[in-house]
This record gives structure tokens, sequence and C-alpha cells, in this order.
């Protein structure tokens, strides 16, 4: 991978990766066991391939570990590869339930253990939408008992997004 082809490959609202990296150091420069660690898994994670199950697993694993500190959390997605994404309300201190969003699926995960919401996935919403369900049949389901509801449905509005983006591809590969 060339160097334009990696500038390419970050999304326009992360941080540069070596900015970001800077900024990790800063906000763990009083616990250097921390950063060591998190270092450590960084590089571990970045030598895996994405093919790899441990690929994702390790990810979230980082991504957990950033959860209290949300800047540091979306700027981690200046280091995830092409087509890898997490998202996540940007109205929390805490980050209970993200998107992991990969070039074939997404789904709406728990770092606090909280059971996720039906629909939680890109394949459970195509299926409840097929089902000739509205959207607003969806801010209508009571999710007030899976925690913070306003994160679920942030979480939600990422699921429509990759639904509608790969229906849009998937269209246009079909007319072509």
């Amino acid at each position: 991978m060339t160097l334009g082809s990696a500038r390419r490959a970050r999304f326009l609202d992360a941080p540069d990766a070596v900015e970001y990296l800077k900024r990790v150091k800063q906000h763990f420069a009083g616990d250097s066991a921390a950063l060591a660690t998190l270092l450590r898994r960084f590089r571990s994670w970045i030598e895996t391939e994405s093919t790899n199950p441990v690929f994702e697993q390790s990810a979230i694993a980082i991504a957990s570990t950033l959860r209290t500190s949300p800047p540091l959390l979306h700027g981690f997605n200046s280091l995830l590869k092409k087509g890898y994404r997490i998202e996540f309300s940007n109205k929390v201190e805490v980050v209970d339930f993200f998107v992991w969003a990969t070039p074939t699926a997404a789904v709406i995960r728990s770092f606090s253990g909280l059971n996720v919401p039906n629909p939680g996935s890109s394949a459970e919403l195509r299926g409840w939408l097929s089902l000739d369900h509205e959207v607003g049949d969806l801010l209508k389901l009571n999710h007030g008992k899976y925690g913070d509801e306003d994160e679920y449905l942030t979480c939600l509005s990422q699921l429509l997004q990759f639904v509608r983006s790969h229906y849009i591809l998937r269209r246009l590969l079909i007319s072509n």
C-alpha cells in the first residue's frame, strides 16, 4: 500500500493515525502501564489480517479500553482498515452501545454487557424492513429497558445508513 492509498483509505473526519497515537499517549500520560498495554494491543492488532477472526475481537477489546473517552474511541477509526468503522452516539460520556461496521455487515454491540435490542444488525434490520414495517415502527418500540434510548437510536441510525448504502450499491451493480 502506498502512502497516497493509505491516506485515501482513512476517513476525512478521523484524525491522522500519527496524530491520533499522540493523543492516546497524552491521555494515558499518568498511567504508563496502561499506555504500554494499549500500545502492545495496537501493534498486535495492526499486524493481524482482517480476515482472521481475532482481528475483530482485538479491535473491540481495544475499543473497550477507550469507551470512557469518546473522542479517542472515535479517533480509533483512523487506524481501522478501509471499510471498517466504529460508530456511536456523540451525546454520551461513556459509550455502552456502538456499531461495528465491516465491508459486508454492521452490528450493534455493547461494551457494558447490556442486551442489544432487536434489530441489532444490518441483516435483522433488512428483515424488519422487508416485512413492510415502517421505520417509524422502530421508533415506537420500547428500547429504554436496554439502557440509554438515544444511544441505541444513534446505533440504529448507523445501521439504516449501512443498509441504505449497500442497497444503493447493489442496485448500481445490477443496473450495469
